[in-house]
């Protein structure tokens, strides 16, 4: 395994690593890799198990980011991709068939559209060049992706499109064959022979920028899934607090006609609020209050012995 050319130790971080790009991590003793978006709570997902020896090519993705979590005792060693040396294609290799296979399970629409190139072979692929009738559908003959670089023709895939000499090379894999929409030559190619000509760098980036894109749009999806869900919720929180208000201002009026303000004693007053919190009903005469001369506290008493409630006196 390569050393870190900045002399810098192992990383073996307590919470998740966001994966930068232009930077593999080297996992040693094994890491779990999720997307989404570092402390918001339920957006992680689990992307992939990364075995110990692999490592993760970070990227840039819009709205979320990509994360690793070493597992107890375990630790990440960042590198600069280009410094990776005689490993570049053999963790490069490890990967793409990696990334490949996570994304097709992704609970997104982007999942499907990726199976929706599905297709049974009709061509097996050879180092160098070859042609590709229009209609083909090419796989490599094992399981290690092979490159495809574009020599004539239109030739898609679920991770790239060859249309031009401009075209960054597309990786084709048994779960992600590459397609002949017209006759075509390509060049395929393993990736050992892509780090020989310089040219393997830019091709991972190609692949990750592809990969964040996908990554994108599950996490905007999710995003505004977990949106709606919400307001759902707030909806839902609000009718129900809306129907209980109601039902407590809309409670049977208690047939007491209110009394003038002003014209009411407080003791009479703090007897209506009470038989109105308890739910009682005064005696329709509670109104008038007691007549001239008469003593309030024992009106008091009447109206709420005939009300079912209690009183007592409280020195304060």
């Amino acid at each position: 395994m390569p050393n870190d050319p900045r002399g810098a130790p192992p990383l073996a971080p307590a919470a998740f690593l966001t994966c930068e790009p232009g930077l593999a991590y080297l996992v040693r003793g094994g890491a779990d890799l999720f997307a989404g978006v570092a402390g918001r709570a339920g957006s992680l997902r689990l992307l992939a198990d990364i075995p110990d020896g692999e490592a993760v090519f970070g990227m840039e993705i819009a709205g979320a980011a990509l994360l690793l979590l070493p597992r107890p005792g375990a630790s990440l060693l960042p590198v600069p991709v280009e410094d990776l040396g005689a490993d570049l294609a053999r963790l490069a290799d490890a990967w793409v068939s990696r990334a490949v296979d996570r994304a097709r399970h992704l609970p997104h629409p982007v999942a499907r559209d990726l199976r929706a190139l599905d297709a049974p072979p009709t061509l097996i692929l050879a180092d160098g060049e070859g042609e590709l009738p229009a209609g083909a559908v090419a796989i490599p003959p094992g399981e290690r992706p092979l490159w495809c670089l574009w020599r004539q023709g239109r030739l898609t895939g679920p991770w790239g499109t060859l249309e031009g000499p401009g075209d960054a090379p597309v990786p084709v894999l048994r779960t992600a064959p590459l397609h002949a929409l017209d006759d075509s030559l390509v060049r395929a190619c393993a990736s050992e022979d892509l780090a020989r000509e310089g040219q393997l760098v830019a091709a991972l980036a190609a692949f990750n920028s592809r990969i964040a894109a996908r990554l994108g749009d599950w996490s905007a999806a999710e995003g505004a899934a977990f949106g709606a869900h919400l307001a759902r919720l707030a909806n839902a929180d609000a009718a129900a607090l809306t129907t209980a208000i109601d039902e407590l201002t809309e409670r049977p009026a208690s047939g007491v006609p209110e009394a003038a303000l002003g014209l009411e004693s407080p003791l009479l007053a703090a007897l209506r609020k009470v038989a109105q919190a308890a739910g009682a009903n005064l005696p329709p005469d509670a109104a008038r209050g007691g007549g001239e001369g008469e003593d309030d506290e024992e009106i008091l008493t009447v109206f709420a012995a005939n009300s079912g409630l209690r009183v007592r006196r409280v020195r304060l």
